[in-house]
């Protein structure tokens, strides 16, 4: 499993969501997110390989998802997550699709598809970096999965990147020198980050387009890629000094 093992990452995942859980605004189930966090990282190192050769024949995520569905081994994905999550293996596959399709994305069926594709993008995007390395583009979409991420954090040169919150692939959108991922600005004094005295986490507000993006602004701030959302998420506390409700 790459330079790391399969215990060693869930320590890491693990001791950081303990280090942090002072930081977090969500009551955090930390044994279940463990679990799931193993599961999904068992998934990953499945589909390496298969990734690695989908990405250098320049096979795009989404048809290599498809192909998953197609040889069945989606579906067997999915029963994994299920029972790991529930301890059963129901609803079916098929009724899990349904659940999503129709937006009943409380149902167990529908929370374990959701948590399976997310961890093929993830085995995409860890395979895609390994090949390629961190990307650097504008904008807030995800060149990876095309989610929108409104997560930035920096690094310890002091450049800003973006986090995508759905396969946790990173690239570069400003050296030194916030920018809005949403349109561009650079502004300095359009550009506002709200935060207290420790300015651990930032919500930034551009004046320009009006959108928000949570900062981690600390760069001592160290922890895998799937913590770094649950710590922006902090930064929701300051969007009452914007006049909007966290709610």
């Amino acid at each position: 499993m790459g330079s790391k093992g399969l215990d060693e990452k869930i320590r890491e995942f693990e001791e950081a969501l303990h280090k942090y859980k002072h930081l977090y605004i969500i009551e955090l189930p930390i044994e279940q997110t463990v679990e799931v966090e193993r599961i999904q990282l068992e998934i990953i190192e499945s589909l390496r390989e298969e990734a690695l050769k989908s990405i250098r024949e320049n096979v795009p995520l989404e048809e290599f998802a498809s192909r998953l569905v197609e040889e069945g081994e989606a579906e067997k994905h999915y029963y994994a997550v299920l029972e790991g999550i529930t301890g059963a293996n129901e609803p079916s596959f098929e009724e899990a699709v349904e659940q999503v399709d129709s937006g009943a994305y409380d149902k167990p069926g529908a929370a374990a598809l959701l948590l399976m594709l997310q961890a093929v993008a993830r085995a995409y995007a860890e395979s895609y970096e390994e090949l390629y390395g961190k990307g650097a583009k504008e904008g807030s979409d995800c060149p990876i999965c095309k989610a929108r991420s409104d997560i930035m954090y920096r690094e310890q040169d002091g450049s800003y990147y973006m986090l995508c919150p759905f396969c946790f692939y990173v690239w570069k959108i400003s050296d030194e020198k916030l920018v809005c991922p949403h349109c561009g600005s650079r502004d300095e004094v359009g550009l506002g980050i709200y935060s207290d005295k420790s300015m651990r986490v930032g919500l930034l507000h551009c004046q320009d387009c009006g959108g928000t993006t949570k900062v981690i602004l600390d760069k001592a701030i160290r922890a895998p890629r799937p913590v770094l959302p649950l710590i922006a998420l902090s930064a929701e506390k300051f969007r009452p000094f914007l006049g909007e409700s966290t709610s």
